[in-house]
C-alpha cells in the first residue's frame, strides 16, 4: 500500500472559528468555507492543539489588541494515523509577530523489541 504524505505547516492568514480569536475585534474569515472544504476533500487534519494557543498577536493594546490562532499544522489523514498520538507544539516566545510551531508524536513501534541492558560499574 502506497502511503500518502503530505504536511503544511505554516501561516495561513485566516482563522476557522470565534474560538480562534481573542481581543477587540471578533470576525469569522471569509475564507473559512473554501479552507473547510480543501481539507475535507483532500483527506487532511487540521492538527489543533489540545488546549487552545494563539499564534499571532498584533502587538497592540487595549480594543485595538487582537490575537489569533493563524498558524496551522496540517498533515494528511494516512500520516496521522501512521505516527500516533500527533499533536501540536507552540515555542513560547514571538521572534516577530508569529509563535512557531512544532510537530509531536510518539510511535510505539520504535520502543517495542529494544532491548535493556544495564553494565554495573
Amino acid at each position: 500500500m502506497e502511503m500518502a504524505s503530505l504536511i503544511i505547516v505554516g501561516d495561513f492568514n485566516c482563522t476557522v472559528g470565534l474560538d480562534e480569536v481573542w481581543g477587540g475585534s471578533k470576525n469569522i474569515d471569509p475564507l473559512v468555507g473554501l479552507i473547510h472544504d480543501a481539507i475535507i476533500d483532500h483527506n487532511l487534519v487540521d492538527v489543533c492543539p489540545q488546549t487552545m494557543v494563539l499564534t499571532w498577536d498584533n502587538g497592540r493594546v487595549g480594543m485595538t489588541y487582537v490575537v489569533k490562532r493563524m498558524d496551522r499544522l496540517i498533515l494528511h489523514e494516512q500520516l496521522v494515523e501512521r505516527l500516533e498520538d500527533v499533536h501540536v507544539g507552540f515555542i513560547n516566545n514571538y521572534l516577530f509577530d508569529h509563535r512557531p510551531i512544532t510537530l509531536q508524536w510518539r510511535r510505539d513501534d520504535f520502543i517495542h523489541g529494544l532491548p535493556f541492558k544495564f553494565n554495573q560499574t
